[in-house]
């Protein structure tokens, strides 16, 4: 399945994943800090669906003249050691990418027209093709997270879609 519109900025790059995305991405490096061994786990749910969160935001009727939508993705990864978890620097202690939350943004090529429409937004630093996070449209949006949601089965996942606009 082509998950070029997702553009992946931390964690693992679940865009790679040809297959059905594993509940348990991100979990099971184990470290000692303090005595204590923590252990990288997801979010999960009380009927233990792993959480993912999709914001959809946007400066519409807040920013004259914004007409664009944008939308990040979350899947949460913890540090955790029975009932504590950590986070922040961790004493010289560095985890690996792969076990840490993953946060990526919904990407889509620049078109020539809007290059046009817009040019003191587009035209000094963007060609055509170049992938940006900004949707004109919440269907354009909805139809990546609908594609997207294909990957993660619904027995073990639990997509959640925040709209902060």
């Amino acid at each position: 399945m082509d998950t070029n519109y997702l553009r992946i900025e931390n964690g693992y790059d679940i865009s790679k994943i040809t297959g059905a995305i594993p509940q348990n991405i991100g979990e099971g490096f184990q470290f000692n800090l303090s005595g204590k061994t923590y252990t990288t786990m997801g979010s999960y749910t009380k009927d233990k669906k792993r959480l993912m969160n999709i914001e959809i935001s946007s400066f519409c009727g807040l920013c004259g003249g914004a007409i664009h939508y944008y939308a990040t993705l979350y899947i949460k990864v913890s540090n955790v050691c029975d009932n504590s978890s950590v986070s922040g620097y961790l004493g010289g202690i560095e985890i690996p990418n792969e076990y840490q939350t993953i946060k990526g943004e919904f990407v889509r090529p620049l078109t020539q027209k809007e290059i046009d429409k817009q040019p003191d937004r587009w035209g000094y630093w963007y060609q055509v093709g170049d992938l940006v996070n900004a949707f004109e449209s919440l269907q354009e949006i909805e139809s990546l997270i609908k594609n997207l949601k294909k990957k993660f089965s619904s027995k073990e996942w639990k997509v959640e879609i925040i709209r902060n606009y």
